[in-house]
């Protein structure tokens, strides 16, 4: 995977960010850190969560426990071992659905990917929809869920691509993606290629699937606001992508 907010650590939070990381993909019950304060450690959580869509078994949630130099931090995750190499399985065997090899365009996998997500995967929150596993194998999820999918598909692929967090219409908090294409950054949102989001567009906008894809800071601001965070900051896309589509 791409590991965007790793590279803006210094050497102390890469530390805490490689045995959080490594904790979670071992299912650990437990992980010890020092030499850290309960905000930091949030904070390079958050970190590792953006990095890495493939952790659909955690969502971020832990207990705590200060002992004397370090804390304990206890994972709740969602899924036990059996279940998640079962539901990893499947999720790999996705990835040939694409279509889409390696050696083709960064363009072009983008835009599979984003394809496939729109004809696949219904717009729901009838599960939730946070992660890749409601993504792929539930085939129902909201923006963090397609998103995650979304990522997780292009960094496969070998495309840059992380997550942007923010909002729509001034109100509603939503996560869409970042992508780099042709050496240049540009906004990616998934969600809004559903009919669901139609009322935030006007005349042609309202029946294009890809009214949200490739886009700049300037066309986003449009209907988006972004924020960013001292471990995940906001990656500028100055270029308007002029797409053949």
């Amino acid at each position: 995977m791409n590991r965007y907010c790793f590279s803006l650590l210094n050497e102390n939070e890469q530390k805490i960010y490689k045995q959080i990381s490594d904790g979670i993909a071992g299912l650990s019950s437990y992980i010890r850190i020092y030499d850290a304060s309960k905000e930091k450690i949030s904070n390079i959580i958050r970190a590792v969560l953006t990095d890495n869509p493939q952790f659909f078994w955690f969502e971020g949630r832990v207990s705590a426990r200060k002992e004397e130099d370090s804390f304990f931090i206890m994972p709740h995750y969602l899924y036990d071992h059996s279940e998640i190499e079962t539901a990893g399985q499947q999720i790999e065997n996705i990835l040939p659905e694409l279509n889409c090899c390696k050696a083709a365009s960064d363009y072009d996998k983008a835009k599979t990917s984003y394809d496939w997500l729109l004809e696949k995967v219904i717009y729901s929150t009838e599960n939730g929809g946070q992660n890749i596993h409601n993504a792929f194998i539930e085939r129902k999820a909201v923006c963090k869920g397609l998103s995650k999918a979304y990522q997780y598909m292009l960094s496969r692929l070998g495309v840059f691509c992380t997550l942007a967090d923010g909002t729509i219409d001034g109100v509603a908090r939503h996560i869409w993606n970042i992508a780099e294409i042709g050496g240049s950054f540009y906004h990616v949102d998934v969600s809004l290629g559903y009919a669901a989001f139609d009322h935030l567009f006007d005349g042609s906008q309202k029946s294009d699937r890809y009214r949200m894809f490739l886009k700049s800071d300037a066309e986003m601001l449009r209907t988006h606001r972004w924020r960013s965070t001292e471990c995940c900051p906001h990656l500028i896309c100055n270029n308007i992508y002029k797409r053949g589509i």
